[in-house]
C-alpha cells in the first residue's frame, strides 16, 4: 500500500472506531502467521490469506456483520427501559457527562427537565397496572417525539422521566416543555371503555449546574412546586 501499510492503516482506524462498531478484515498474499497474528494484534477483527474463496469471504464478511449486529442489540438491550424503550438511567447519565461538558465548553445550552405523571397511583388503583403500563407507554411514545434525536429522553423510573435538552435556534426551553406538556394534555386515552384522563408535570433546570446531580435537584426541586401548584404545568427554577 502507497505511503502506508495496512498495519499502520487499521491503527488509525481503530483510534476513531472500536472492535465493537467497525469490523476490519485484513488480506494478505504473505503466507506468514506472524503477520496475521498482528493484524489481529493492530485490531483487525479477521484475517485471510490470499489466494482464497470468493465464497469464504462472503462467510468471513457475514459473520462480521452478524457479530456487529449482535453486539448492538445488547448495547441497546443495556440502554432502553424494558416497557417503554427509552433510555434508560445508565445511559441518560453516560450520554448526559458528554453533553454537559460540551457545555462547559461553551459550544451548547442545556436544559434539563424532570417529569411526572400526574395521579399515576390513582391509575393503578383504579384499573390495574396493566392500565397503567398503558398510560406509561402512551406517554412515553409523545415524549420521544415532543424532542429531537439531540435531545435525551429517559425513563427514570415507576412514572419519572428526564429529559435533557440542546439549545434551539428559534424555541426556548420552557416553550419546548409546555409544548410537551400540552402534547400529553391532548392524548385521547381509554381502558376497558372508559376514558383516561393524563397530564404530566414539569421541573426545569435552565443552564448547566456543575454536574447532572445538581441540574436533577434543581429540576426535582421546581417539580415539587409543579405539584403544590395544581399539576399539569411546567415551573422553571
Amino acid at each position: 500500500m502507497p505511503g502506508m501499510d495496512g498495519l499502520e492503516r487499521i491503527y488509525k482506524m481503530r483510534r476513531k472506531h472500536g472492535r465493537d462498531d467497525l469490523a476490519i478484515i485484513g488480506l494478505s498474499g504473505q503466507n506468514s502467521g506472524s503477520l496475521s497474528a498482528r493484524l489481529l494484534k493492530a485490531g483487525a477483527n479477521d484475517f485471510l490469506n490470499k489466494p482464497f474463496l470468493a465464497e469464504e469471504l462472503i462467510c468471513r464478511i457475514n459473520q462480521n456483520i452478524d457479530l456487529l449486529g449482535q453486539i448492538n442489540t445488547i448495547r441497546d438491550a443495556a440502554n432502553r427501559d424494558f416497557l417503554t424503550r427509552l433510555y434508560n438511567r445508565r445511559y441518560f447519565f453516560e450520554a448526559g457527562k458528554t453533553l454537559l461538558a460540551n457545555a462547559r465548553r461553551g459550544n451548547i445550552q442545556l436544559a434539563l427537565a424532570v417529569a411526572d405523571v400526574d395521579h399515576f397511583k390513582r391509575v393503578n388503583d383504579s384499573h390495574g397496572h396493566d392500565a397503567g403500563d398503558h398510560v406509561l407507554l402512551a406517554v412515553s411514545s409523545t415524549l420521544e417525539q415532543s424532542f429531537r434525536q439531540t435531545d435525551v429522553v429517559a425513563r427514570f423510573g415507576g412514572e419519572e422521566f428526564c429529559v435533557l435538552t440542546v439549545d434551539r435556534d428559534t424555541d426556548t426551553p420552557v416553550s419546548v416543555f409546555e409544548r410537551a406538556r400540552r402534547q400529553v394534555e391532548a392524548l385521547t386515552l381509554e381502558w376497558a371503555g372508559k376514558p383516561l384522563r393524563v397530564t404530566c408535570s414539569f421541573g426545569v433546570c435552565i443552564g448547566h449546574r456543575d454536574n447532572l446531580q445538581e441540574m436533577i435537584r434543581v429540576a426535582d426541586e421546581a417539580l415539587y412546586q409543579a405539584k403544590n401548584n395544581g399539576r399539569n404545568r411546567v415551573v422553571v427554577a
